[in-house]
């Protein structure tokens, strides 16, 4: 029986301090995660923003839904300020031909 509770004392803090590493590695590496996808959407709207509300070029219908997609991910991550800008921007645009007609 002593060998048993001398196990478990050991057993069971080591088992704590594992848990309690593992949680934290796999909060940083999610936070990393969300960072990174959130910088990726935010360069999406970017680059639909600059390619057709700034050079003034009317945005396909499929652009659009492409542009409030990336938004609605991009928010959802946390994301807000510029990208909430740009989104209203391009959502604003003229909208030019479907990319099938435009083709």
């Amino acid at each position: 029986m002593q060998l048993l509770d001398q196990i478990v004392a050991w057993l069971v803090p080591a088992m704590c301090g594992g848990a309690v590493t593992v949680a934290a590695m796999a909060a940083r590496y999610g936070h990393a995660v969300i960072h990174g996808l959130r910088v990726l959407l935010r360069a999406e709207i970017i680059r639909i923003h600059r390619e057709y509300v700034q050079s003034g070029r009317p945005i396909p219908v499929e652009v659009m839904d492409e542009a409030d997609d990336a938004y609605d991910a991009y928010s959802a991550l946390g994301g807000n300020g510029t990208g909430t800008k740009m989104h209203n921007e391009i959502m604003a645009a003229h909208n030019g031909p479907t990319r099938k007609e435009h083709s």
